[in-house]
């Protein structure tokens, strides 16, 4: 007889007469597979996207303390101009968006090829765009006109309005660029350009706006300049980027892909609601600005700068909203609606928890002042504009309705750009409520009426 191992043991008869080995056997543990379109997905994807929109605010807000430096005049100028401006921008924004769903799909599907294909229509698209801007820039006297601003701060914004209107189209094709790279997945790629181009802009506002190193004093027009200067570096870096990953992992067949109408409407199909809405948007802030303008230079002057720390409270939510923009697409291309829904609520539940966190903070800090002496404290010729900017900023955080507007991002990807159209106007409608109350009363109010129209 063969005799066992000295740790064996003989094998035991189960209930139904089977032999089984004495010992039990152990089943290994299986690994924890992450939910796909779960909070960390969107977390690791949003982050570099909120810094790199911080690091723009921060920039744009370090633009018009250097303005102060040189004249309240011109820094209101600016202000008024950039709330002019943007409306205008992103009612041009005809490709933007779309490139970014398209690709994120076409990646999600395994398509490859697709990717650079709807990246060169979304230039394409963009460079259409920017014939209406130069006509906005040409017409930038009756634009400016319009808003009837104090008479002294009428010629320094027509000259910035025009310089940047004129110069736009580096900044069109950007945003379809961004596109294909946030398709991919990829944030941290625009979030290193953006931070190279943010700090040349600087630089070269130091150097035109003061007219250092020989270079000649421009005052507000060299802030243009500098802008337009800096973007047009950016774009440059992207598109030498884009060429270089496209051909290396085959998202380019061809380096340059003809014109095709059919695709370039998709693209505009798919971005003009949120263009529109973005548009609806900025379109408040351009009439509040336009009233505040009205009041005189000192005003107008604390509230450009005011506007500039006010867009800090809501970049977070706007990034965490792009990205989940990227990962619906791509589980939408990948047929599996399970997960683009999650990656929906994960956004959805994220925003609100910080926006709400930011909402509460304003409402909390805004009557006890202790946010008020956490306003960098710019060098205005005038030293009345610190304390008109820290009651501007105290009151306008003290909303939290930003979420649901900013969640309203991602409706296209599922065929309802219109529905985030509607649901923006209501939104704005909510947070008009909330900026009168110091507790946030527009923020419930917005969710409400968000829910609603998104059913």
């Amino acid at each position: 007889m063969q005799q066992s191992s000295a740790n064996s043991q003989p094998d035991r008869p189960t209930l139904d007469n089977k032999l089984v080995p004495a010992h039990s056997t152990i089943t290994p543990a299986t690994p924890h597979v992450r939910a796909a379109g779960g909070y960390r997905e969107v977390v690791s994807l949003a982050f570099p996207l909120v810094l790199s929109m911080l690091s723009q605010t921060i920039m744009t807000a370090v633009e018009s303390a250097f303005l102060g430096h040189f004249g309240t005049v011109e820094q209101g100028a600016a202000g008024l101009a950039g709330a002019l401006l943007w409306p205008l921008l992103l009612s041009c924004n005809w490709s933007g968006i779309g490139v970014q769903i398209c690709v994120a799909q076409s990646i999600g599907a395994q398509r490859r090829a697709d990717c650079g294909a709807f990246t060169w229509q979304g230039m394409y698209v963009s460079l259409l765009a920017w014939l209406f801007l130069i006509l906005a820039g040409l017409g930038a006297p009756l634009i400016v006109q319009l808003s009837a601003p104090s008479p002294a701060l009428v010629v320094p914004t027509v000259l910035y309005l025009r310089i940047e209107l004129l110069g736009s189209l580096p900044g069109l094709l950007n945003l379809s660029l961004v596109g294909f790279f946030r398709g991919l997945g990829d944030t941290k790629t625009p979030l290193m350009v953006t931070l190279v181009v943010e700090l040349l802009g600087a630089l070269l506002d130091v150097l035109f706006i003061f007219g250092v190193a020989g270079f000649p004093r421009l005052g507000i027009a060299g802030a243009a300049l500098s802008t337009v200067s800096a973007t047009t570096v950016g774009t440059v870096i992207y598109l030498c980027l884009c060429l270089r990953r496209g051909r290396r992992e085959g998202f380019l067949t061809q380096p340059r892909i003809p014109f095709d109408r059919g695709t370039c409407w998709r693209l505009v199909r798919l971005s003009w609601p949120i263009g529109a809405h973005g548009a609806l948007d900025m379109g408040a802030w351009t009439l509040f600005t336009a009233l505040i303008a009205r009041l005189g230079t000192v005003e107008a002057a604390a509230h450009a700068i005011a506007i500039r720390v006010i867009s800090l409270a809501y970049m977070a939510g706007y990034g965490i909203s792009v990205a989940a923009t990227t990962l619906v697409g791509r589980y939408l291309g990948a047929q599996e609606p399970v997960a683009a829904r999650r990656s929906m609520r994960s956004c959805l539940m994220l925003t609100l928890l910080l926006m709400g966190s930011m909402g509460c903070g304003g409402a909390v800090g805004s009557p006890s002042g202790t946010l008020r002496g956490a306003v960098p404290t710019f060098r205005w010729p005038e030293p009345q504009c610190h304390g008109r900017v820290a009651r501007r900023w105290t009151d306008s955080l003290a909303y939290a309705g930003r979420a649901p507007g900013e969640l309203g991002s991602v409706r296209p990807e599922c065929g309802a750009g219109h529905v985030a159209l509607a649901g923006r106007h209501h939104w704005w409608l909510g947070r008009r409520v909330g900026l009168c109350h110091p507790a946030g009363v527009g923020a419930p109010v917005a969710c409400a009426a968000w829910w609603l129209v998104s059913r």
